[in-house]
């Protein structure tokens, strides 16, 4: 399955639990990179985003931060995400 989004996240984001869960749901493939763990993903996230907060999603040119649902459906439907 090709993976068609990034989710910067890390271990104790309750947000970034429901990215995940909301991304499975739809059936969207992605990629997780975990900020406590990968100093690099840090490093990548401040340059994209300009600050530290979690979630981040990454597909294309667009950069959303935060768990917002209803412009990760808009997202989904628009760039045909899902499988």
């Amino acid at each position: 399955m090709e993976i068609k989004a990034k989710i910067y996240s890390s271990s104790a984001c309750f947000a970034c639990e429901k990215t995940k869960s909301f991304f499975k749901d739809q059936g969207v493939p992605y990629e997780e990179l975990n900020v406590e763990e990968n100093q690099q993903a840090k490093i990548d996230l401040f340059k994209i985003s300009g600050q530290n907060g979690l979630p981040v999603i990454i597909y294309q040119d667009q950069v959303i931060v935060g768990y917002r649902p209803k412009t990760l459906e808009n997202l989904i439907k628009d760039k045909n995400l899902g499988t």
